[in-house]
């Protein structure tokens, strides 16, 4: 998932909750790397600048366990760093351990990546078989695991408690009282949801959390065969019914006004002086709304409901803070004893705490922040699905989706308009 970042703490994507106590692995589990001797030598690890700060927390737990292994980094931003690794992987000058996407979205992805003999399979390390399964259809190709997902992300509404209590409002559990949530805006002079287009990556983040429930989870197959896959796909479909509720949201007053011309730090300062009750974003948002906020205001995330069945209601979340290890590794064994102290306790939870991420494979030493606990159970008892873009052939079908929700909102595109566009840019094939 394409996102620009305004804060060097909380990465991309790009990106899946698991609830992260009671569950599998344990505090003295080290990802498998105590079984090894203590490497030596060199180590190259090539990632974002949006994993930068975190990354780097975690390579500095594993150089105090390997002091003996010497690790460069080198970091770049994502339209810079994804056609530079192409060059460099089939150059053969690429890094030991290098960042990549889950799925198939674009030219860094395992999907992509995997058939040209890139990446080195992992499903024989110790960790692999704990990798939770709401993670594999992202991670996996083959038969084979070719990427570890330090993190997990997901959508849903995130609530500024303290302005929600304001209006004695609590979160919705159906669609009615999503609509009802914004009436109880407006009566009290806010909006329920703070909405800005002009940073183009935030309009996909209401249909992503519509979604799972009204399309994926009936036909969890839907994006399916991608790289096969020429006829129309989402004008028609349960997306039509996505759409539709986005636009009976934008005509029940649930967002600002000028939508289109409002950017994402705006829509953060909003949420965090309460003049909207929330937002829907991505858990990152919870800690960039609390950097922001007045002293004492608190926020939590919950997921949206897009029926009036609360048991149906799901939530999208994602692999994110992925990495592979390079075929041709110079250093693959110490690429491979890496892999194994990030997938254990110390440098998954390194990782995690600084992005504001949950770790992608379960362990209980890490404490999880009450404000994500939603997202936790959501994943943990199956009532999430992978963000879509992951799993769609070429990055062009996001971008008519990105460019298509800034076209509604400046009357120039219908939903319908949108997904016919989608369409077409499926049908350009895999990246």
């Amino acid at each position: 998932m394409k996102r620009t970042h305004t804060s060097a703490t909380v990465a991309i994507t790009a990106a899946v909750g698991l609830a992260l106590t009671a569950c599998g692995g344990g505090g003295d589990d080290d990802g498998g790397a105590a079984e090894q001797d203590a490497g030596s030598g060199s180590l190259t690890i090539s990632a974002l600048n949006s994993d930068k700060e975190a990354l780097e927390a975690s390579i500095a737990a594993f150089e105090e366990e390997y002091p003996n292994i010497e690790v460069t980094t080198t970091w770049a931003d994502v339209d810079q760093y994804q056609p530079t690794l192409r060059t460099q992987l089939t150059g053969g000058t690429a890094a030991d351990v290098i960042q990549i996407w889950p799925g198939a979205g674009n030219s860094a992805a395992i999907a992509v990546l995997q058939p040209a003999g890139f990446l080195e399979d992992l499903s024989d390390r110790e960790w692999a078989s704990r990798v939770p399964d709401g993670l594999r259809p992202v991670l996996e190709r083959d038969g084979g695991l070719y990427g570890l997902a330090v993190t997990v992300s997901g959508i849903g509404a995130i609530f500024n408690d303290t302005a929600m209590d304001e209006v004695g409002a609590t979160p919705p559990t159906t669609w009615s009282e999503v609509l009802e949530l914004c009436s109880t805006a407006q009566s009290a002079g806010k909006v329920a949801f703070a909405l800005g287009t002009q940073d183009s990556w935030v309009g996909q983040l209401i249909p992503f959390s519509l979604a799972p429930e009204l399309v994926y989870t009936d036909d969890p197959e839907f994006d399916s065969g991608a790289a096969e896959y020429t006829a129309p796909h989402f004008a028609g479909s349960a997306w039509s019914d996505v759409m539709a509720k986005y636009d009976e949201m934008a005509q029940a007053g649930c967002f600002n006004d000028g939508v289109g011309g409002t950017d994402y730090n705006t829509v953060l300062q909003t949420t965090a002086a309460g003049d909207a009750l929330g937002i829907i974003n991505g858990n990152w948002a919870v800690a960039e709304l609390s950097n922001v906020a007045a002293e004492g205001t608190t926020f939590s995330l919950h997921p949206v409901p897009a029926s009036d069945d609360a048991e149906a209601t799901r939530m999208a979340a994602a692999a994110s803070g992925t990495y592979g290890v390079n075929t041709n590794a110079e250093n693959k064994d110490n690429a491979l004893l890496f892999f194994d102290f990030l997938a254990g306790a110390a440098g998954t939870n390194a990782f995690a705490e600084i992005n504001a991420g949950l770790p992608g494979i379960p362990n209980d030493e890490f404490e999880l922040d009450p404000a994500l606990q939603p997202l936790g159970d959501y994943f943990d008892s199956g009532r999430t699905y992978p963000f879509m873009d992951q799993l769609w052939p070429n990055p062009d079908v996001q971008t008519a989706l990105l460019t298509g929700v800034q076209g509604v909102f400046d009357g120039s595109k219908t939903g319908d308009e949108v997904l016919e566009d989608m369409d077409a840019a499926w049908e350009q094939g895999p990246a």
